[in-house]
This record gives C-alpha cells, sequence and structure tokens, in this order.
C-alpha cells in the first residue's frame, strides 16, 4: 500500500513518535464534575497536563486543550519540563505529585499500572462505548493511535512496496537500512518479521533470534535516533528503507518528494494516565470523558498528525490521503498489528537489554 501524492488537504505536522524525552506541561485551570472550577476535595484547582510537547504538542493544544479552553471556563498555560514514567514514579513514591494527567507510550503506560503508580480510568465518569478499540485501557485513555511501516523512493519500488522480509534482506535491493534505536515503535518486531515470523505470532519476542538476525544484517543497518535523521537519510540517499510512520512520509510529499509509505509495522498509542493521588483526579477523569467524546478532536488530530484520536466516530470523519494511513482505516489494520502493550509493559527491560547486546557488539 503505497500513498498517493497529496493534494489539497490540511498539512500534516511532521513529528517523531515520541522518542525523545523533553515534553511539555499544559497546565490547565480545570473543575470538578460539579463545574465550578475547584477541583475534587483537596485539589489545587489546576488541572496540569504533561504531554510530548514540540510539533505533536502543538497539534493537541489546536485540536484538544484550546477546544476544551472553549467550551469550559479553563485557563491554559503552557511550562517547560521533563516528563516520564520514572518522573511519576517518583512523585507519587514521595507523597508529592505534581501532575493530574500525563501521556506516555503504551508500554509505559501498562507498565505504571502494573506498579499500582497510575490510577484505574473512571470509566462511570468516561463513556468507553465511543472510543476507538484498545483506546480504553485499565489505567489509560488514548490520545492518539500511530502505525509504523517502511519508507521507500516510489522510484525504486515501482510496482509493490518492500516488505520487512525484504528490508533485512540485503540481496533484496542495494542500499543502507535505517532502523530506529526506539525499540517500542517496533525496531524488534520488524527484524523478526523480516526472519519470517508471522505477524501474529510474535508475541512473546524472541529475543534472542531478533538479536541474531540484527548481527546478521549489521554492516546494512544504520540505527537513528529519531524518525526525523531516518528521513534525512532517505532524502539525502543514505540508506533506501527507512523505518518511518505515515506522517513523516506525507510530510516528505508535501515537500515534493516521490517517496511511498507500507504501513506493515505495529499499530501503537499514547495514553493519557492519572498519576496515583493526583491532586485533581475526578478533574482529570472529567477531562479524559470530554477527550474521548469529542468527535471534533479526533478529527482534528487525524487532520493534523495522520494519527487516530480516541473517538471512533470522529476517526471516520477524516478524508482523503490521511484517512487512507490512519491505523482506524481497515486496509491499514490487515496490514500492520497491534502492538502487546502487555509484554511490553512487563519486558521493556529485557527487550532493551538484548538490543543494547546488539548495539555494543558493533
Amino acid at each position: 500500500m503505497a500513498i498517493k501524492p497529496l493534494n489539497g488537504r490540511k498539512a500534516v505536522v511532521p513529528i517523531s513518535l515520541f522518542a525523545g524525552t523533553a515534553l511539555v506541561l499544559a497546565a490547565c485551570g480545570g473543575g470538578d464534575s460539579n463545574g465550578d472550577g475547584n477541583g475534587d476535595a483537596g485539589g489545587s484547582g489546576e488541572l496540569i497536563v504533561a504531554g510530548f510537547g514540540g510539533a505533536y504538542g502543538d497539534a493537541q493544544m489546536e485540536a484538544y486543550y484550546d477546544v476544551y479552553d472553549e467550551e469550559t471556563d479553563v485557563i491554559l498555560s503552557v511550562l517547560n519540563t521533563e516528563a516520564s514514567l520514572g518522573a511519576v514514579s517518583v512523585q507519587v513514591e514521595n507523597n508529592n505529585v505534581q501532575w493530574d494527567i500525563v501521556e506516555l507510550n503504551g508500554a509505559d503506560m501498562v507498565a505504571g499500572c502494573l506498579a499500582g503508580v497510575l490510577e484505574p480510568i473512571d470509566y462511570d465518569v468516561v463513556d468507553e462505548s465511543v472510543l476507538e478499540e484498545n483506546a480504553g485501557e485499565e489505567c489509560g485513555v488514548a490520545a492518539s493511535f500511530y502505525t509504523v511501516g517502511i519508507g521507500y523512493n516510489n522510484e525504486d519500488w515501482p510496482d509493490e512496496p518492500p516488505t520487512w522480509e525484504e528490508f533485512y534482506d540485503p540481496d533484496s535491493f542495494d542500499g543502507k537500512r535505517a532502523i530506529e534505536s526506539y525499540i517500542q515503535d517496533g525496531t524488534l518486531e520488524y527484524v523478526l518479521i523480516g526472519d519470517g515470523v508471522d505477524k501474529n505470532d510474535l508475541y512473546p519476542l524472541d529475543l534472542d533470534r531478533a538479536v541474531d538476525k540484527l548481527n546478521s544484517v549489521a554492516d546494512d543497518l544504520i540505527v537513528v535516533d529519531s524518525l526525523d535523521q531516518a528521513s534525512q537519510l532517505l532524502t539525502s540517499g543514505d540508506a533506501t528503507l527507512i523505518q518511518s510512520a505515515s506522517a513523516r512520509m506525507l510530510a516528505l510529499q508535501e515537500e515534493g518528494l516521490d517517496v511511498g509509505y507500507n504501513p506493515v509495522g505495529q499499530t501503537g498509542g499514547s495514553y493519557w494516565v492519572v498519576p496515583k493521588d493526583a491532586p485533581n483526579k475526578e478533574a482529570a477523569m472529567e477531562f479524559l470523558a470530554w477527550a474521548g467524546e469529542c468527535v471534533e478532536c479526533s478529527t482534528e488530530i487525524g487532520e493534523l498528525t495522520a494519527y487516530s484520536g480516541p473517538n471512533a466516530e470522529g476517526n471516520t470523519l477524516i478524508e482523503g490521503d490521511v484517512a487512507e494511513m490512519l491505523p482506524s482505516n481497515p486496509d491499514v489494520a490487515e496490514l500492520s498489528f497491534p502492538v502487546d502493550l502487555e509484554w511490553w509493559g512487563e519486558n521493556t527491560e529485557e527487550a532493551q537489554d538484548a538490543f543494547n547486546r546488539f548495539m555494543t557488539s558493533q
């Protein structure tokens, strides 16, 4: 499935898939379920949301936070900070929780839930029936869904787009392959598919097999720290195939480059979570309920980023080339596979150690 040239739609925000640690806080003056602006009992009256920032954060401001500000009496401000599951854990363990909502990748959301540092989502408040499939988890509500796949030059693959088997077979096509060091975007899953594992039989991941395959083709690989670096390698000709995402490849096409994208990677997501003992837990749940029910918000975030939002109906209203690449698109769902969040939540450290063995052996 190759992307067609783009015509007449909103520009896609060129963003990396959450590989960085620099995040932005959106501090929202929130209200409790009665809408009086005071939060729950004992709360500060201010709803603090720690997100990913950057271009993605800008898109969220437009799609979610600005709209929430307009529809409620919320006061919104943006603060520079860093946030992570580790930071959340420190706040909880020291009884000094500063954030009401934090956006984490799916694996960290599950790990935090298992560790008891996140509040279970109150589905008496959040309407799970309006959410996209897998958007409502025990301790998280999806902020966005994305797919990762293969980026390539159309002139190199004029007929059929490349597969992971060809990606990891240097004899199939000359040139370097760029893979991502942020393994939670599916790097280990893709090498296993390239080594003949069916996408439906990936989990539990055979980490030793993945490392052996990586070692066997190491001379043909370039490991990058971001999808932006991968895009640069493709456009410069230093790599002929890259691990990439729909938003990145669509952005390159808007620049006039003749590139394609095959969405044969994982469908993953980032999730809004509520730290345990958040000062405004009830107000946080109300925001998550609003975001899940906001049809227009999911449409907007999809048009801006080529990622699906949490509201199922809103995703169906996205049109054009972006709609063809959304993980909520049945054609994309058939080619891609869902990430096993439970496996990653329990095995992230082991998987990272395995990839580190490959990196240090080079």
